[in-house]
């Protein structure tokens, strides 16, 4: 059911949302500071997770996709010298030499990918880390509440079964969210999906988790976690226990 407190806000652009909760992978994150490579965190919204890396005596780079995002945090966080920012969209070649940081955070980026930008942004965000750094990756799961009642799931498991390495992106996700809010008349899920209507882009890649475990595994990583788990936070009208893919994946030596 939606939280009668809505723990998050539209985005300063388009697409997605900001949250007013920390990425359950925070501690994992905030651990690979070695004390001299930066933390990286993608798409930081309201930069919640980045000033928790900074509280931790870490220097972190934090980064936007568009650039009056990018200005709006930069102005709001003027004052913190050990946070620094920069814009970047993936999939792209980090703006960063090689094993230059120390540990990453992905919170709810990567199912804005299809599976060639997924294999292009993976291997940019591989060569960028030092070795025994790692990347902490949030993204929707394909157990996501909202369409199970649609027939999601046999979907995505057929797309598995005939196309095993490839992560397919849902086409056009918001005719999904609309089937589902159908379901529900009250006015929260009113509100919800007309938000959904305006921030909803036109891809989403809701992802299994040990397939998206493989992608990193080919890149050269080590998995050291791939589940699911729940995201209250979520803007939407239903909530369940395999929400979210949470992925930790290292940098072997």
């Amino acid at each position: 059911m939606l939280s009668s407190q809505p723990d998050f806000a539209p985005a300063g652009h388009v697409s997605g949302f900001t949250f007013g909760s920390v990425n359950p992978l925070i501690n994992e994150w905030i651990r690979c500071w070695d004390g001299a490579h930066p933390l990286l965190d993608i798409g930081c919204g309201n930069c919640l997770n980045a000033i928790k890396g900074i509280e931790s005596g870490a220097n972190v780079v934090a980064t936007e996709v568009y650039e009056d995002s990018l200005e709006k945090v930069k102005h709001a966080h003027a004052q913190q010298e050990h946070l620094s920012f920069i814009q970047l969209k993936l999939p792209c070649s980090l703006p960063f030499p090689k094993q230059s940081l120390s540990g990453i955070l992905c919170s709810e980026i990567l199912h804005f990918l299809d599976h060639d930008e997924l294999v292009q942004s993976v291997k940019s965000l591989y060569q960028a880390l030092v070795t025994e750094g790692k990347i902490a990756v949030t993204a929707v799961c394909e157990d996501f509440a909202p369409f199970q009642a649609l027939g999601f799931k046999d979907l995505k498991i057929k797309q598995r079964q005939e196309s095993p390495d490839r992560l397919i992106a849902l086409q056009q996700p918001l005719d999904w969210f609309e089937k589902s809010a159908a379901r529900f008349s009250d006015p929260n899920t009113q509100h919800l999906i007309e938000l959904h209507r305006v921030h909803v882009p036109a891809n989403i890649n809701f992802f299994n988790p040990e397939q998206l475990a493989g992608l990193f595994e080919k890149a050269g990583f080590i998995i050291e976690k791939a589940d699911s788990g729940p995201a209250p936070y979520y803007p939407v009208w239903e909530h369940g226990a395999h929400d979210q893919v949470r992925l930790l994946a290292r940098k072997p030596t």
